[in-house]
């Protein structure tokens, strides 16, 4: 019931905050709770309607992920509306679920040391605009970020539900079905496989990157990817699969490695803007790519510039 307490400081001395700690402290802004905290008891921040930071050592009551994994636990029941930002310290997990609903949350910092992230974790934050999932993280589950209206850029280590390529394949798995119309920018920073149809009609992407551990495009990856502007494939892709950019209409440059030795066909069917292909290699290798039929069909005459020169549409 403090209500005009407007700051405190935690040591790293503490180990533990028992239940309604800080219940009542509506004056309070911004609260840091230090790694020291393996234990947060219910309630801690209830009625803490000021508060719009919290950094925090782990999601839910224990740090070994044991007990309740919601965010909401610390507050009783609800978030308080005025919440904007969440720092995320340390934890192994995010739980199913734990930030559902949080539509206010504008920012979420997720650390390096996470390696799962539960079904629905941030359902309905609607108010988040970007959203960083580091490397560590091998698991992502079903509708992560269902409801997230707002987004407009995510990172993710891999491309699904597993880093090792098991379970769902697709994008929109993280969405549960529709990936929201407001997200323009993907970037994949791992992962050895982007499957089949894995973005699929994501019309609204304007940009994506794909980092240079994967190894292969499949067929449809992104078919029917109108928005997309440029695409940039990394130096590791061996093959881009049948279809794998069909109807990208808005695609005007292509930047493929040299490691590419199979285009399939319909590739970059009615991609009716691309006018650049950047090759990173020559022009003898460039024809030595085994290309599918018809897989720059309906599009216009583009040029491909290689390392010791510049071929045109009908070179090969």
């Amino acid at each position: 019931g403090c209500s005009g307490l407007t700051s405190v400081t935690i040591p790293d001395s503490v180990t533990s905050i028992g239940k309604y700690a800080f219940s009542g402290c509506s004056g309070l802004t911004s609260v840091t709770i230090p790694d020291s905290v393996t234990s947060i008891g219910w309630g801690a921040f209830s009625g803490c309607s000021g508060l719009t930071s919290i950094t925090i050592p782990f999601v839910g009551e224990k740090m070994d992920g044991t007990g309740n994994t919601r965010f909401d636990h610390i507050f009783g029941i609800d978030v308080p509306d005025s919440l904007k930002e969440v720092v995320i310290t340390g934890g192994a997990s995010i739980g199913d679920w734990a930030f559902s609903g949080c539509s206010g949350l504008k920012s979420i910092t997720i650390p390096d040391s996470l390696t799962s992230i539960g079904i629905g974790a941030f359902d309905g934050c609607s108010g988040l605009k970007r959203v960083s999932i580091p490397d560590g993280v091998t698991s992502i589950g079903w509708g992560v970020f269902f409801g997230c209206s707002g987004l407009t850029s995510i990172t993710i280590p891999f491309v699904g539900e597993k880093m090792d390529g098991t379970g769902k394949t697709r994008f929109d798995h993280i969405f549960v079905v529709d990936v929201p119309d407001s997200l323009k920018e993907v970037i994949i920073t791992g992962g050895k496989d982007i499957d089949e149809m894995a973005f699929l009609g994501c019309s609204g992407l304007t940009n994506i990157t794909i980092p240079d551990s994967v190894i292969s495009i499949g067929d449809s990856a992104f078919f029917g990817c109108k928005g997309l502007t440029s695409v940039t494939i990394g130096t590791s892709v061996t093959s881009i699969g049948k279809g794998a950019f069909l109807g990208c209409s808005g695609l005007t440059s292509v930047t493929i490695g040299n490691s590419v030795t199979n285009i399939g066909k319909w590739a970059f069917d009615e991609c009716s803007g691309l006018t650049d292909i950047t090759y990173h290699g020559t022009m003898a290798q460039w024809r030595a790519i085994r290309k599918g039929d018809d897989w720059d069909e309906g599009t216009p005459d583009y040029k491909v510039y290689c390392t010791d020169g510049v071929l045109n549409k009908y070179d090969d």
